[in-house]
């Protein structure tokens, strides 16, 4: 009789063990349904990315406030410079290519337009981008002070 009673009690331990692997299955399962809902809805993982990057860039050392990528290759940033001293931005790199400027400097605070064409950075008009940006910069203090500004948030947006 004994017998018949440990079979019975290892048999109900092994169903619930069975019941609890698929109620955490289903879970499992509805869990991964609503973050595929959640992709879809947002549409892409750039379009997911874009927010993150667009708040780095709003309160980078050198930020980008505001951005344009038109499908011809013509570049627009609003650049704040919030670094304690002024600077002198020598190149813009976006997209791999590095772009000269010349004079195009930003005291303490100073927010100013960015304006120059970079054909690497063309594409059709409406579609998605997403381009890693960086600044090489000299300290206008100290001018043999040269420094690469890189960080790995890209611009994400739409070309216009």
């Amino acid at each position: 009789m004994s017998l018949i009673r440990r079979s019975i009690s290892r048999a109900c331990k092994g169903q619930v063990a069975v019941e609890y692997l698929i109620i955490i299955s289903i879970v499992l399962v509805v869990a991964l349904l609503a973050a595929n809902s959640a992709l879809n809805i947002s549409g892409t993982i750039g379009s997911l990315v874009s927010p993150k990057s667009s708040k780095y860039w709003q309160d980078a050392q050198i930020s980008i406030l505001a951005y344009s990528v038109s499908s011809d290759g013509s570049v627009s940033m609003l650049v704040k410079n919030r670094k304690p001293f002024g600077i002198s931005i020598d190149y813009a790199t976006i997209g791999g290519a590095s772009v000269g400027l010349e004079g195009f400097s930003l005291m303490p605070g100073d927010e100013k337009l960015l304006s120059f064409q970079d054909p690497a950075v063309s594409g059709k008009q409406g579609q998605p981008y997403s381009y890693p940006v960086g600044f090489n910069y000299t300290d206008m203090q100290d001018t043999a002070a040269k420094y690469g500004f890189f960080p790995s948030f890209p611009l994400n947006g739409k070309y216009s």
